[in-house]
């Protein structure tokens, strides 16, 4: 089930916990991270994060085809990849 569709206690404390890890990944990684508006960057993320499957008993995201675990580490990589690709979209705007 994805995990936007899942419903159980404790989701918002994963969703901001694997988000915190990420966006702490990206700063890292990402030379111009300080370019990006967080906001854009946190949607990003909680995007990802929605349309991942996620396991309710097992507590962990999985791909549904094999049904292995997806490690945070590829969570990481994936946005970080993303974002590179697509900076122009995450670049903060100024009016003017």
């Amino acid at each position: 089930m994805r995990f936007e569709d899942c419903k159980f206690k404790g989701k918002h404390e994963i969703r901001t916990d694997v988000t915190k890890e990420i966006i702490i990944a990206c700063r890292e990684s990402i030379p111009v991270f300080n370019e990006l508006n967080i906001f854009t960057v946190q949607d990003y993320i909680h995007l990802l994060l929605d349309e991942s499957e996620y396991n309710v008993k097992g507590h962990y995201f999985y791909e549904r085809s094999t049904n292995i675990r997806i490690p945070l580490k590829v969570f990481k990589i994936v946005a970080i990849e993303y974002i590179l690709e697509h900076l122009d979209d995450f670049k903060l705007k100024y009016p003017g």
